[in-house]
């Protein structure tokens, strides 16, 4: 995807290199033949094969292009968990960053964001220098718990201890997404808890209004509240930016992927599977 921001031209370039998609299955309507969730052997080979060759044909496609803009981005994300794919992520962030055989990213060009898999988000930190994003989502862990399965494992405590130790780069910073979900996670005193919980860490936060979609559960605050909840942030002197997703109005944004393609007892299996 092309863009510009602030004057300064991009292109960025989404990669889906995760699988387990049930570590925040409840914040997500994307859903395809590669949803898995690391139990059956066969189909958890089937899934990284389809991975490996959809990333052999971006990189080839990316290679064609003739790039006459100042930087290129590349964000590995979701479907999935990047973590849960730990050694063909870093092989991943070597190919991109190698100059000669590669495509020459600079590593400060190219993010992981992680649910939290603590472990492997310590491994990232010593065997890459690549920036971090983390999908922090809530302040308390019963809030958490809900919207992240993966917090049972990995509270918020472990998750911000791990980053606070993390071997971040000179003049880098560790990324917070925050998506803000109507009644849940938007209010003022969730606002104020996150200021706390961050403040030991070099961080930035970006808040995400939450992106409806058929069959959630959940809704996107009022604009007011989300306003309300950056003010709050960078009166504590964070840098906070809210993220619009695009597509949103054909359903192709950032969590709606697929959704209304799923047929109802579809919906059923993955869930009983999860």
């Amino acid at each position: 995807m092309f863009r510009e921001f602030r004057g300064r031209k991009a292109y960025v370039v989404g990669g889906s290199s995760g699988i387990g998609l049930s570590i925040a299955r409840r914040l997500a309507g994307e859903g395809s033949d590669v949803i898995i969730f690391a139990r059956d052997e066969d189909r958890l080979k089937t899934a990284l094969g389809k991975i490996k060759s959809e990333a052999v044909i971006a990189e080839q496609r990316f290679c064609a292009l003739r790039l006459d803009v100042v930087d290129r981005d590349m964000v590995m994300m979701g479907m999935g968990e990047p973590l849960a794919n730990y050694d063909h992520v870093v092989r991943a962030v070597e190919t991109l960053t190698n100059r000669e055989i590669g495509l020459g990213f600079a590593n400060r060009r190219i993010t992981v964001s992680t649910a939290g898999l603590v472990p492997k988000l310590t491994s990232l930190g010593r065997d890459t220098r690549v920036n971090l994003a983390v999908s922090l989502n809530a302040t308390e862990n019963s809030t958490r718990d809900m919207l992240m399965p993966i917090n049972r494992k990995y509270p918020i405590e472990t998750l911000l201890e791990a980053c606070r130790t993390y071997p971040l780069p000179p003049h880098r910073r560790i990324t917070f997404e925050y998506i803000l979900i109507n009644g849940v996670n938007d209010t003022p005193a969730d606002a104020g808890r996150l200021a706390k919980l961050l403040q030991p860490i070099r961080s930035k936060i970006n808040l995400i209004p939450f992106n409806e979609h058929e069959g959630s559960d959940f809704s996107a605050p009022p604009e007011s509240a989300v306003l309300r909840f950056q003010e709050i942030l960078l009166q504590k002197n964070y840098t906070v930016i809210i993220r619009r997703s695009k597509g949103r109005d054909i359903s192709a944004a950032c969590g709606q992927l697929r959704v209304k393609t799923l047929s109802p007892m579809d919906r059923a299996q993955h869930e009983k599977q999860s």
